[in-house]
C-alpha cells in the first residue's frame, strides 16, 4: 500500500510543479551552468519527437501511453525484486503525471533545459527525471544480476 502512496505523492509533486511553472510567466533563467529554467509545451514524446502529430495520431499516442501504464502495473505485480518494484513505481508515477497532463491539456509542460554551453540537449520535467531514474535502476539491477529479471 505504501508503494501506491508513493505514486500519489510523486505524481502530485509533478503535477504541482507543472502547474506552477505553466501558470506564472517566467522568463528563462539559468541557475546552473548546464541547466536553465525554460517553460515549454511538449506535444510529442521524449525529446519532442512526434510533436507535429494530427489529432487522430495524438489520440493513438495517448492510448498507447495508457497501455504502457497498464503494462507497468502488471510488471509491478510480477516483479519480485524490491529495487525493480521501486523502479517501476517511480516510472509509473512519472508516466502517470505526464499522461494526466496530456489528457487535460493535450501537451506536457517541460521546464528544465539541459545544455552544454550553447548546445541544447533537451527540455524535461520532474516526471521525465523519475522515468529516467527508474530505467537506470532497472538496467543497473539487471546488469548486476542482483534481482530476478522482470518477465
Amino acid at each position: 500500500m505504501k508503494d501506491f502512496s508513493l505514486i500519489a505523492v510523486l505524481t502530485s509533486i509533478d503535477i504541482y510543479l507543472k502547474y506552477f511553472f505553466s501558470t506564472f510567466t517566467l522568463k528563462p533563467y539559468s541557475f546552473l551552468p548546464f541547466l536553465d529554467l525554460y517553460v515549454t509545451e511538449n506535444r510529442g514524446i521524449a525529446l519532442s519527437m512526434l510533436d507535429d502529430l494530427n489529432d487522430e495520431m495524438q489520440f493513438v499516442l495517448t492510448l498507447t501511453i495508457f497501455f504502457v501504464l497498464v503494462f507497468l502495473i502488471s510488471q509491478y505485480f510480477r516483479s519480485e525484486g524490491r529495487f525493480q518494484k521501486f523502479a517501476i513505481i517511480i516510472i509509473f508515477a512519472g508516466g502517470l503525471g505526464n499522461f494526466l497532463e496530456r489528457i487535460y491539456h493535450g501537451y506536457v509542460t517541460d521546464y528544465l533545459h539541459l545544455h552544454i554551453n550553447n548546445y541544447s540537449l533537451f527540455v524535461f520535467n520532474f516526471a521525465d527525471a523519475l522515468i529516467t531514474l527508474g530505467a537506470i535502476i532497472i538496467v543497473f539491477t539487471l546488469v548486476n544480476n542482483n534481482e530476478k529479471r522482470i518477465t
